[in-house]
């Protein structure tokens, strides 16, 4: 039997709206949050959170550079972009 694994696609900054998505991926195990970068920038609780409840965390859309190395440093685990070169 393969596994999948289950996300969550929100940009939500309200502490009562992540903090139950999570709580909800958390029971499934396997699962992530695939975040707005700039919710996860101005609220780097919802990573703290998120890896405390063992989710992987990826951020969308990564334009650039100086962006990624934010995010890195906060503790995201994966980008998605729509410019491949301009992030590497």
């Amino acid at each position: 039997t393969q596994e999948i694994r289950i996300g969550f696609l929100s940009g939500s900054v309200d502490p009562i709206v992540y903090e139950d998505i999570i709580d909800q991926l958390a029971v499934l195990g396997k699962a992530g949050i695939l975040w707005s970068s700039g919710a996860l920038i101005s609220t780097p609780a919802i990573v703290t959170y998120a890896k405390e409840n063992g989710l992987f965390i990826q951020a969308f859309t990564i334009r650039d550079v100086v962006l990624v190395e934010e995010l890195l440093a906060i503790g995201v685990y994966a980008l998605i972009t729509d410019t491949p070169l301009g992030v590497v």
